[in-house]
């Protein structure tokens, strides 16, 4: 019996348990696949942001912007963009597109996405992907508020391709507002957004995950000590 296999596959069903188990109140395209690629201006590659990002609002600064960046980035000025297989730059963490979120390193321009939408009755956590393009001691971008309230985030693990956090919306649950998220960092790496989920169940702490992994790792050794044997 192949101990790794079932071990791996108990800690997806653990994840997906959880992350899946809430409803989206009324906000939709969480996950960005509704995305429909219309051509504002092909001379300067800008694309129509409400077709992109339907749904949401793109914000240059406080901003709104009707114009995205399609499988493009830039080398320093501030954009928002959405990515999907096609892109020679940054890949989807997730289905078929990912938004991306690009702070300016020249005039420290912010960038950011939001949507009004109301919050489920019973929700408690808003659960995230990300893949950040430089090191968090020097670069912590990313700031999630609704309503204009600010979301503290964790880190709750980590993938061999994104890092999925996890906020603390609870004291929000039922109420009407803006969810938003801002790249407010330094430098103009591009960082990568998707699969917004949020969970009437509370998420566990890092520390459950990383029990899960310490499990996985001993099933894989028994695994290979047996198949050595």
């Amino acid at each position: 019996m192949n101990y790794h296999k079932i071990s791996a596959f108990g800690i997806s069903l653990v994840c997906a348990s959880i992350f899946a188990s809430g409803a989206q109140g009324t906000f939709q395209n969480l996950d960005f696949e509704q995305a429909s690629i219309v051509v504002l201006d092909p001379s300067q590659q800008l694309y129509s942001a409400s077709s992109a990002l339907p749904h949401w609002t793109a914000y240059l600064g406080s901003g709104p912007l009707n114009y995205v960046l399609y499988d493009n980035l830039t080398l320093g000025s501030p954009a928002v963009s959405i990515q999907d297989s096609l892109s020679p730059f940054v890949r989807p963490l997730e289905g078929n597109y990912s938004a991306v979120l690009q702070h300016s390193g020249i005039n420290s321009t912010s960038v950011g996405i939001g949507q009004t939408g109301g919050l489920p009755q019973d929700v408690v956590s808003i659960v995230f992907y990300v893949e950040y393009y430089q090191p968090l001691q020097y670069y912590q971008p990313l700031q999630v508020t609704f309503a204009g309230n600010l979301i503290p985030i964790v880190q709750i693990g980590t993938t061999a391709n994104y890092s999925i956090y996890d906020g603390n919306i609870a004291p929000y649950a039922g109420q009407t507002g803006e969810l938003l998220f801002t790249d407010v960092g330094i430098g103009s790496a591009p960082m990568k957004l998707d699969d917004i989920q949020l969970s009437s169940q509370s998420i566990p702490e890092p520390s459950l995950f990383g029990l899960l992994a310490l499990g996985s790792l001993i099933f894989a050794f028994v695994d290979w000590k047996n198949s050595s044997q």
